[in-house]
């Protein structure tokens, strides 16, 4: 009788570490629904950023109108091809469309003139600790993402895009919500 009773107590002695790991598993669970992911047809994310301009900006600020959200860097080889293909849509539909830069990480003097050296005039937001990165779940530079009027991610493009393609994207209705890959 006494090794049964033995066996039981022992199956006890793990009974608050079951208990522990069951409430471990529960914030996880609880700290990953409370961060919000951008996904492909479905609301993006909002976000609030500085500006080069010094002027807080949130992605809700531009309801009412589509929003390219590109991330990049300064040191990206495949950014630099794409800045001008970004202010080209930007020049041409900067009244119906916003083109957004996120830069991650980077300082100011650095990105400045790394802009003004391409013409680039489109607003950009400063992403320091890259939260908004994580957020979009992007996987490296350039990353790009369409955002409808009514704030729904219609697009994603992974690696660099062109002018051409964003302009056939914003042509798709929000029911058409599709993931790409960027292109030369």
């Amino acid at each position: 009788m006494r090794r049964g009773a033995k066996t039981g107590r022992s199956y006890l002695s793990f009974v608050p570490l079951a208990i522990l790991a069951f409430f471990l598993v529960l914030a996880f669970m609880y700290q990953g629904g409370i961060e919000a992911r951008a996904t492909v047809g479905e609301v993006a994310p909002d976000f609030k950023l500085l500006g080069l301009n010094g002027e807080e900006a949130s992605l809700s600020d531009f309801r009412g109108r589509p929003v390219v959200v590109n991330f990049w860097t300064t040191w990206c080889t495949e950014c630099r091809t794409e800045v001008p293909e970004l202010e080209r849509l930007h020049q041409r539909r900067g009244d119906s469309v916003v083109v957004l830069g996120v830069n991650m990480r980077e300082p100011e003097s650095v990105i400045r003139p790394f802009l003004d050296e391409l013409g680039a005039t489109y607003p950009v937001l400063l992403d320091r600790d890259k939260k908004v990165a994580k957020a979009y779940r992007v996987t490296g530079v350039p990353e790009t993402w369409i955002v409808s009027a009514e704030g729904v991610a219609l697009h994603r493009f992974i690696g660099p895009v062109s002018a051409a393609q964003l302009e056939q994207a914003l042509n798709v209705t929000s029911g058409e919500a599709t993931t790409g890959k960027g292109g030369a």
